[in-house]
């Protein structure tokens, strides 16, 4: 997963978020939630947070740096704040969202680098 921004008027916003599976790509336009970027990342993750993705991780670029800051709210809000359990290994946010027997595990694509 990755989101791409753009500077308006001083403030960065998001415009876009790819999703790869290892199969298929989607992309989510601002354009297409009424140029809300709140909607659009909220129909990013609610594709994301779907059953057939239980025990996954999901890898997203600057994770623990600049797109986190932009997730981690709407992940929030998209999800009750008591299924979430913050990690963090070294400098790096994991993210282990857990509800019923579902876990999904959002992690910092650097991770993957260090540690495999």
């Amino acid at each position: 997963m990755d989101l791409e921004t753009k500077n308006i008027n001083g403030v960065l916003v998001p415009y876009c978020v790819s999703i790869f599976d290892g199969k298929k790509a989607d992309s989510f336009y601002i354009t297409d939630y009424d140029n809300s970027s709140d909607l659009m990342m909220k129909a990013a993750l609610k594709f994301i947070l779907k059953r057939k993705y239980n025990k996954h991780k999901i890898y997203i670029i600057n994770f623990s740096y600049f797109d986190g800051i932009f997730l981690m709210r709407l992940i929030s809000e998209v999800v009750e704040a008591s299924n979430i359990k913050p990690i963090i290994i070294s400098i790096l946010l994991i993210l282990v969202y857990l509800i019923k027997i579902i876990i999904y595990f959002f992690i910092d694509w650097m991770e993957m680098i260090l540690f495999i």
